[in-house]
C-alpha cells in the first residue's frame, strides 16, 4: 500500500509514530485533521498521492495541506524525538508540491542532525493533513511535565501554533486547567478550557499514560493536531508511595511501569470484570524510616505478599523480587530496597498480595477454539516437577477429555518463606470452575493471542487471575506424552536434577534473562530426567540447533521448560520410567515430529 488514506480501514505498518498515534486517536473519536500517510520504504507515487489528494479535497475543501515526517520511533513512550524531523506547513495541495514536500522530509532521516541524534539513518512514514486556520492553539501536558503534579498544564498562542513550538512566540499563555488553575479567560475560552479537560482522559487512554497533546481551536472546536507520551515526567519524587492499582491510579504512574505487562493484566482485567489478585504499584526515591514505616502500615492488615522490581526491569541482570507478610513487612520491604538504594535515581515495584491458595493453574486457548487446562494444588503453579491434572475444553465448553495427573508435595508460602507441604487429594476442577478458567482464558486471549493464563482458588472456592503466560508457543501439541515436536540423534545422558530444583525452579519462574546459543556445541544429547524443571531452561538457551532433546518420567504440556523447548525447536518426550529404563552413552533417535513411527528409537 503506497498511500492510506484515513478511516479506510486498518493502517499499514510502518506508518511513524506521529501518523500511528493520529490514526488510533481518530480510531477513538477524537477530532484530528484529515489527510493520507504515506508508509516508510513506500514510494510517493504521483498516481496514489494524486487519488487521496482528490479525496481530501472532497471531503475537506483543503487548499493548503501541512506535510510531517513521521519516523519509525518518533513520539514514543521512551524518546519523543521531537523537532529531529522536518515538517512543511502551507504547502499547496497539489500533487507534485506534496511529492516535492515527502522527498523533503524522507530525506531529513539521513541529515547529519538525524544520523547524530540516533547513531543511524531513520526509516521516515510522511504525514499529510488539511492546513487548518485556527482562532488559537496550544500545547496541553495532561501532567505537568516538570513538578510531577497531577493538574493539566496548558500553553495558548493566538493563530498557528507554529510560533509556540519553535520558540518563536511573545505571546503565550500558560495555565494550570486544575480546579485551583487561574484561567486568563480573554485566551482561553471557558467552553475551551472544559473541552480540553475532557480530551485529557481521552488522549491518555489512547497513548497509554501521561500525555504531551498539540491542539488547535478552529470556530470553537478542539482539534488534536498530534499526541504523544511524555518523556520528561518526574515520575518518582522523594519518598515512597503506593498506589492501588486500578484505572484512576494509573494516572500517577509513568509510562514505562503503565506497559509493564503486570501492570497492564490488572487494569485489563479489571475492565474485563475478571478477579485478579490486589497490589499495589510503589514509586520510591531514596525513602526516609517515616515513608517505610507508613507504607509498612498499609500492609500490616494483610498476609503474603511479593515484591517485583519494574523500574528498571532488572538488576544486575536478573529479576530482583522477594516474599514478605504484614506483620514483617517494614522488614521485609527495608531488605527488598536494600540492594536498589545504589541506583541513585527512582525506581518502581510491585507489591502483589499472595492469597490462601488451594490450587493454581494454567489455562490457554488452542487454535480449535478449546482451552488447555492444567491445575495443580498448592500456592505455586509446581507444574515443572509434579504432574497436574489437565483438561482438554471443546470449543463448546464441554470437556473433551482429561488426564487425572500425579502430585505427592505442593508449595505454601508462609510467613513469608517457602514451604512444602504434603498432598493427599488430588486437584481437581468442577464443571463450574471450568466454566469459570475458561471464560477468563478465552476473555483475555481476545487481548493477548499468544497468551495462556494463570489462575488460583482460594480454599473457599473464589477464583483470582494470577499472571499471564506468554509465549509465541504456548500451545501445546496434541499428543499428551510430547512436550515439544523435534527430532535429534544422540547420546543419553542421564540427569540427576538436584533436590532443591523445586526452589530453584519456582525463584527461576519465566522470569530469567535468556542465555545466548553456543553454536560451537556440536554434541547432541539426549537428556533423561525425573521431571523438566524450569532450572534447565539455560541448557536450552545454550544448545546449537539440532543437538539437544529431553526424555521425562513425567510433566505438564504448559510447563516453563516445555514453553522454552518449543520455542527453541528442542524434541521433548514424556516416558513414565524413563530414568530408570536407559543408560548412560547408548545413542538413540528422539523423534516427536508428527507421523513418526516411533519416538524413541534405540540405534
Amino acid at each position: 500500500m503506497n498511500v492510506y488514506l484515513l478511516g479506510s480501514g486498518p493502517a499499514p505498518a510502518a506508518i511513524g509514530g506521529k501518523a500511528d498515534a493520529w490514526v488510533r486517536l481518530h480510531a477513538a473519536g477524537i477530532p484530528v485533521p484529515d489527510g493520507f500517510c504515506i508508509p516508510a520504504g513506500a514510494a510517493a507515487d504521483a498516481d496514489a498521492v494524486g487519488a487521496a489528494l482528490s479525496t481530501l479535497r472532497r471531503r475537506t475543501g483543503a487548499r493548503l495541506v501541512a506535510v510531517r515526517s513521521s519516523g519509525l520511533g518518533e513520539d514514543g513512550a521512551e524518546t519523543a524525538l521531537a523537532g529531529l524531523f522536518d515538517s512543511m506547513l502551507d504547502v499547496p495541495a497539489e500533487v507534485d508540491d506534496i511529492v516535492r514536500a515527502a522527498g523533503r522530509c524522507r530525506d531529513a532521516g539521513s541529515s547529519a542532525r538525524a544520523v547524530a541524534a540516533l547513531g543511524k539513518t531513520a526509516e521516515i512514514g510522511v504525514l499529510v493533513q488539511e492546513m487548518l486556520a485556527p482562532n488559537r492553539s496550544g500545547v496541553l501536558f495532561t501532567r505537568d511535565p516538570v513538578t510531577g503534579n497531577d493538574a493539566p498544564v496548558v500553553e495558548v498562542v493566538s493563530g498557528h501554533l507554529r510560533t509556540l513550538v519553535d520558540g518563536s512566540s511573545a505571546d503565550a499563555v500558560r495555565m494550570v486547567l486544575g480546579a485551583d488553575g487561574d484561567i486568563d479567560e480573554a485566551a482561553l475560552p471557558v467552553a475551551e478550557r472544559a473541552a480540553l479537560l475532557g480530551l485529557c482522559s481521552a488522549v491518555e487512554a489512547v497513548m497509554g499514560g501521561p500525555a504531551d497533546i498539540e491542539w488547535a481551536s478552529v470556530g470553537g472546536r478542539i482539534i488534536v493536531l498530534q499526541a504523544r507520551p511524555i518523556t520528561t515526567r518526574r515520575a518518582f519524587a522523594q519518598g515512597l508511595v503506593l498506589h492501588p492499582v486500578d484505572h484512576l491510579a494509573a494516572r500517577h504512574l509513568p509510562p514505562a511501569v503503565l506497559q509493564h505487562d503486570k501492570v497492564e493484566l490488572r487494569l485489563t482485567a479489571a475492565r474485563l470484570g475478571i478477579g485478579i489478585s490486589a497490589g499495589f504499584v510503589a514509586l520510591a526515591h531514596a525513602p526516609a524510616p517515616a515513608d517505610l514505616a507508613s507504607a509498612a502500615e498499609r500492609l500490616a492488615p494483610g498476609g503474603e505478599f511479593i515484591a517485583v522490581l519494574l523500574d528498571p526491569f532488572d538488576l544486575d541482570g536478573q529479576i530482583h523480587r522477594s516474599f514478605g507478610t504484614g506483620p514483617t513487612a517494614g522488614a521485609d520491604l527495608a531488605g527488598f530496597m536494600a540492594p536498589l538504594g545504589s541506583l541513585g535515581r527512582g525506581f518502581a515495584f510491585l507489591l502483589k498480595e499472595l492469597q490462601d491458595t488451594a490450587l493454581t493453574g494454567v489455562a490457554v486457548r488452542l487454535p480449535d477454539g478449546g482451552v488447555h487446562v492444567e491445575v495443580i494444588c498448592g500456592h505455586f503453579i509446581t507444574k515443572g516437577f509434579e504432574e497436574p491434572r489437565s483438561y482438554r475444553l471443546a470449543a463448546d465448553g464441554s470437556v473433551a477429555s482429561s488426564s487425572p495427573g500425579s502430585q505427592t508435595v505442593a508449595m505454601q508460602v508462609i510467613a513469608g518463606k517457602k514451604v512444602r507441604v504434603p498432598v493427599t487429594v488430588p486437584a481437581t476442577l468442577s464443571p463450574e470452575k471450568l466454566a469459570e478458567v475458561r471464560h477468563a482464558a478465552v476473555s483475555l486471549a481476545a487481548t493477548y493471542p499468544d497468551a495462556g493464563i494463570e489462575f488460583g482458588y482460594t480454599p473457599d472456592g473464589q477464583f483470582f487471575l494470577v499472571d499471564l503466560y506468554r509465549s509465541a508457543s504456548v500451545n501445546p501439541p496434541e499428543r499428551r506424552d510430547v512436550l515439544s515436536e523435534g527430532r535429534v540423534v544422540g547420546r543419553i545422558r542421564i540427569l540427576d536434577v538436584p533436590a532443591d530444583a523445586i526452589e530453584s525452579s519456582i525463584e527461576r519462574h519465566i522470569h530469567s534473562r535468556p542465555a545466548e546459543s553456543d553454536p560451537s556445541s556440536a554434541v547432541a544429547e539426549i537428556l533423561v530426567v525425573r521431571r523438566p524443571f524450569h532450572v534447565l531452561d539455560e541448557l536450552v538457551y545454550r544448545a546449537a540447533p539440532g543437538t539437544l532433546g529431553f526424555i521425562c518420567d513425567g510433566g505438564a504440556l504448559l510447563c516453563h521448560l516445555a514453553v522454552v523447548m518449543r520455542e527453541r525447536g528442542v524434541p521433548g518426550f514424556v516416558m513414565p520410567g524413563a530414568t530408570s529404563a536407559f543408560r548412560d552413552g547408548e545413542r538413540v533417535v528422539l523423534d516427536t515430529r508428527p507421523g513418526s513411527p516411533a519416538p524413541i528409537t534405540r540405534i
